[in-house]
């Protein structure tokens, strides 16, 4: 796990089903977007599988991490490190 370097967040770095890197982070209550940690190889990063909010009652969920801090900034020409 790691941190947000601008609002602090703590993440969990996935591969996404496009096989891109992602920061995640826990749903806490939210109901769109949700995500399942799934490890395709016994080393490596885990894959992000998308669900339902009604399925996987009992496995922690995450959401794709979007920071409060970049709310309104263009990112277009922006240097982001992850």
């Amino acid at each position: 796990m790691t941190a947000c370097h601008r609002c602090g967040t703590n993440l969990t770095w996935a591969i996404s089903e496009r096989n891109k890197r992602m920061p995640l982070e826990e749903a806490n209550g939210r109901d769109e977007g949700l995500l399942v940690l799934r490890r395709r190889q016994r080393l490596g990063p885990p894959e992000a599988i998308a669900v339902g909010p009604a399925l996987f009652d009992d496995e922690p969920k995450y959401v794709f991490h979007q920071c409060p801090v970049d709310e309104g900034y263009d990112q277009a020409g922006a240097e982001v490190p992850y």
